[in-house]
């Protein structure tokens, strides 16, 4: 079966971890994937979400920061 057709182009990106860190990367897949029963959640869309997850809050903290250095 093929993939669906991705929105955007993405890139492959080839990183080592540790297997404590990969093990919280698949408690979190296995978490969305009890949360949205009806999608396949897999490493690699744990990985992504985590990672957007994580941006966020750090544009979020940075932010205030900025704001308060204009002033």
């Amino acid at each position: 079966m093929a993939r669906p057709r991705k929105d955007q182009i993405m890139q492959p990106l080839s990183l080592r971890l540790p297997e404590e860190l990969i093990e919280e990367i698949d408690a979190c897949a296995r978490k969305l994937q009890e949360e949205m029963p009806l999608l396949e959640v897999n490493r690699t869309d744990a990985l992504r979400y985590l990672i957007k997850l994580g941006l966020t809050e750090v544009r979020k903290k940075a932010k205030p920061a900025a704001t308060r250095s204009q002033r």
